[in-house]
């Protein structure tokens, strides 16, 4: 039954790359098959009638259930039979290399349901069986009974997504993709990865974006499997933004880690398109998006906190020396006031600009001393349109503890 299943859910991912446009799916079919055997073993455990149906249905030849068992153990049993005992090969496994089921899967079902009219382990292995001899229309009608019965039987679900799918009905294949997340507390960890790498196709961004919109329980989860993906999809700060614009709450931290990891791909367009988003959806949240807003750089000399009102409180011992912190710009080609108040002393504090981007030889970098009042022309005539402002901390002898009001960035002219 577990590798029937697996086979459904290799060629349900399939289907999801052909209805969807040309989508890398090797980790969704992974998690598809993995979903299927999970849940299906966890079908089979709990209690001594699945654990072991042949020794149940001895002492109780009239349990239903036990009957049901051992047709799914014959399912199970040809499956193995037919790859070896090795697992499904997906999505190169055509439906047919399995075969036809052998006739006792049939005798066992009908004889559980005869015994049992409503269990869903029967239900399932008959329709298999039927969808194995080509009888499709039969397998289709059990299999929905078996999702009207059960909603948690994700093995069911994840055959019905790949008819839907066959039959381009991808509406319904969304709810029943949404249900198999909601109702199987297992589903996030195995189907999720998978997903993550949907989102760099246009039409299976609009197909996720449709279930994030009504803000599922599996929402967080995705988001993490997201930021745990060894690369960073492309689509992910779109549908980020795009979700931010339409009302969806979101959690701020998964933000901060997106626009962190943005920054750090260097897709620095995507990260301020984010970052406005977030800003017109929650204004409070910016603060929270290093290193757009301030990132903050200690050791155990010194340390800064970003106050209410933007106000770098600094505290540093004696000798100390080094960034404070540091954020990142959006500075095109031009002449900029910057301006950066504080009451740390005279010859205390400089202002470090460096090129955010690899440029080659247009990377450039320069320090400025930062006086009293905080306010400098700078002017920026390179290439670069992404630049690191660095506050550094001079030298000096004593402890010190002194603040930097909010800092503002006012472009006043064209570059030279």
């Amino acid at each position: 039954m577990a590798m029937a299943n697996a086979e459904r859910a290799a060629r349900s991912a399939l289907l999801l790359r052909q209805r969807l446009g040309r989508v890398p799916t090797a980790m969704l079919t992974t998690g598809l098959l993995a979903l299927a055997g999970i849940s299906c073993s966890a079908a089979l455990a709990e209690c001594m009638v699945k654990r072991a149906p042949e020794r149940a249905a001895a002492l109780w030849p009239q349990n239903g259930f036990a009957v049901a068992g051992m047709a799914t153990q014959a399912v199970a049993s040809h499956a193995a039979t037919q790859t070896r005992g090795g697992p499904v090969a997906a999505p190169d496994l055509a439906p047919a290399q399995l075969g036809r089921l052998p006739d006792n899967v049939l005798a066992l079902s009908r004889q559980a349901l005869r015994a049992e009219p409503v269990s869903v382990q029967a239900s399932r292995s008959l329709a298999l069986y039927f969808q194995s001899v080509g009888q499709d229309d039969r397998a289709r009608q059990l299999m929905r009974a078996v999702s009207r019965l059960s909603r948690r039987d994700a093995a069911a679900n994840l055959w019905l997504v790949d008819d839907y799918l066959r039959a381009g009905d991808t509406g319904r294949a969304a709810r029943l993709i949404d249900a198999t997340l909601r109702t199987d507390t297992r589903a996030s960890a195995l189907l999720l990865p998978g997903f993550v790498t949907l989102l760099d196709e246009p039409q299976a961004a609009g197909f996720l974006r449709e279930l994030l919109l009504a803000d599922p329980p599996w929402q967080h989860d995705f988001w993490s499997a997201v930021l745990e993906a060894e690369t960073l999809p492309a689509g992910a700060a779109s549908l980020r933004a795009q979700l931010h614009r339409r009302g969806v709450a979101l959690a701020p931290g998964h933000d901060a880690r997106l626009v962190s990891a943005l920054i750090e791909a260097r897709r620095f367009d995507a990260a301020f398109a984010l970052r406005t988003a977030v800003r017109a959806a929650s204004p409070a949240m910016t603060s929270a998006l290093a290193p757009i807003d301030w990132r903050l750089v200690a050791d155990n000399r010194y340390g800064a906190v970003v106050e209410a009102d933007g106000v770098l409180a600094v505290e540093a011992l004696g000798g100390a020396e080094g960034v404070i912190a540091q954020k990142l710009l959006a500075l095109p080609a031009g002449r900029y006031r910057i301006a950066a108040p504080h009451n740390a002393g005279p010859e205390q504090l400089g202002l470090r600009l460096t090129c955010a981007e690899l440029r080659g030889a247009e990377t450039f970098a320069q320090t400025l001393a930062l006086v009293a009042d905080g306010s400098l022309v700078v002017s920026q005539n390179s290439n670069c349109h992404y630049v690191w402002l660095s506050i550094v901390l001079s030298k000096a002898d004593r402890d010190r503890s002194f603040a930097i009001q909010a800092l503002t960035v006012t472009r006043i002219g064209a570059g030279e």
